[in-house]
This record gives C-alpha cells, structure tokens and sequence, in this order.
C-alpha cells in the first residue's frame, strides 16, 4: 500500500500558502494519482475568491523516498469563477475540522483565499447559500475519492542478524525478523541503533528494499568495526479516512512568500 501527501500550492499577490491532504492506493507512481488530485483542486478552487488562484499540485510518496510528481497549472492556475467575489486579507482561513468513522479523531485544516464576503464584522463566519453550495460539493469530492490525513506512526524493531559492506561500498542490513510487510516500498527509511558503542551506520537510513528484511543503505558508508548487532526499525503510516467535515470558525494565520518547488516530472 502507497501513501501519497498531495500539498496544493496557491498564490494570494505576493503571498503563497499551502494545503496538504494524502491518498492511499497500492499504486507507487505518484502521477498514478494526479487525475484524482485535479479534480478536488478544481473543487477547491471554487472557494476562491478573485485575487487567490491554485498554481501547483506536487504529489510524493512517503517512504523515505525522493519520488514526486509536480504539475504546474499555466497562466495563473486555477481561479474561481465568480469575479465580484473578492478574496479575504492573505493571513484569514477558514478552520475545517475533518473526523473519522469513529469519530475518535480529528484533525484542524484551514482554507485560505477564502471570499471576504462570508467573513464580516472583523472575524465572523457568516456563509453565504452559494459559498454554502460550493463548501458541499468540496466535501463530497474529499468523501467520495476516500482523502485522508495522516495519523501517528506505528513502529515496527528487529534485532539485526548482520551487517556487510557491499562491493559499491553501501550497507547491507539483515534483521532477524520481518520488518517491512508487504507490499513492499522501492525505498524506505530504517532506523539502526547498536546496543554497545557506535557504528556509522546509527540512526535514519534511506535504504533500498531487497525484501522484508534485506536492506541497502544507499550512501556509501564504512562500518567496520561492527562486530555487535543492534536493532533495526521501520515506522510505517496508515491514513484515515475522512468522513466528515465541518466549517468551524475564521483563523488568522500567517502566510509566506510564494515559492514552487521547481524539481521533478512536469505535465505538459
């Protein structure tokens, strides 16, 4: 299973702001998902008002991996398409709290670019029938295409059976037990820790997955002495679901300079 952090990148004037939300799928290419991410940032964009626009999309795998996927939306990306709706000031969002099925958690999300006539006397959410319409619809789109945040890690440690220097000059790691399940990532961070001295290979290692529990680091690293085995650990992430999502109240919230991470595959 693939975990994917999708982070939505707008522009406000001279300001930018972000909002994150992840999938899940058994896919590990990240563009695999970018028809499913267009469509809720078109979504999205209908709660924006005139001087807000959605520029980019980058979508990467979790994992330890530098794998992503950024598409760039030309000319001034996407806009809402009610021109008399003005955005609010650049640091006010809107906070959304997301629940799951249990309702056992929740998480705080904040929409900027928001349009200034539902926030009134200073600070008052006060929705409009067409912004309410607009906010339902966005909703539906994050229930309908299963979107999630990301919840806190379980660990899994194994003692190392034994470690060996490859001819390339990385790192091959052996545990004992099993630590990555399947399906297996192409690459993941591990974290090794001796139990008596220190080796270079301690603490977090992006390493290549040879199977559940083979790994190559993927930097050359020299580790001799390493005559005691110590621990291996791998923290893996599932996704919740959300089910629903209510408009709380308006939020000030600082917002920085615009600034698009440039790197990786592009759409035409």
């Amino acid at each position: 299973m693939a975990n994917m952090k999708i982070t939505f990148f707008f522009r406000q004037g001279i300001y930018g702001f972000s909002e994150t939300l992840w999938k899940t799928g058994t896919d590990l290419k990240p563009e695999t998902y970018f028809g499913v991410a267009d469509s809720l940032a078109k979504k999205r964009a209908l709660l924006l008002g005139n001087s807000s626009s959605l520029k980019q999309i980058r979508i990467a795998l979790e994992g330890g991996t530098r794998t992503y996927y950024v598409y760039d939306y030309p000319g001034e990306g996407l806009k809402g398409d009610l021109t008399q709706e003005t955005s609010d000031f650049v640091d006010t969002r809107l906070l959304v709290q997301m629940t799951n099925d249990a309702q056992s958690k929740h998480r705080n999300h904040y929409l900027g670019g928001i349009f200034d006539s539902i926030c009134v006397n200073g600070g008052d959410y006060v929705p409009s029938v067409n912004w309410t319409a607009r906010f339902g619809q966005w909703v539906a789109a994050l229930f309908a295409n299963g979107w999630s945040w990301e919840p806190q890690a379980t660990k899994t440690t194994s003692l190392i059976a034994s470690v060996a220097q490859n001819v390339n000059g990385s790192v091959r790691v052996i545990t004992e037990g099993v630590l990555i399940a399947l399906p297996l990532p192409t690459f993941a961070t591990i974290r090794i820790a001796q139990q008596q001295g220190a080796i270079q290979v301690n603490g977090p290692q992006i390493v290549k997955v040879i199977d559940g529990q083979t790994f190559d680091t993927k930097k050359r690293i020299s580790i001799f002495p390493a005559t005691v085995m110590g621990r291996a650990s791998y923290a893996t992430k599932a996704v919740v679901p959300i089910v629903n999502a209510v408009a709380m109240r308006i939020v000030k919230r600082a917002a920085g300079n615009v600034s698009y991470r440039s790197r990786g595959r592009q759409s035409a």
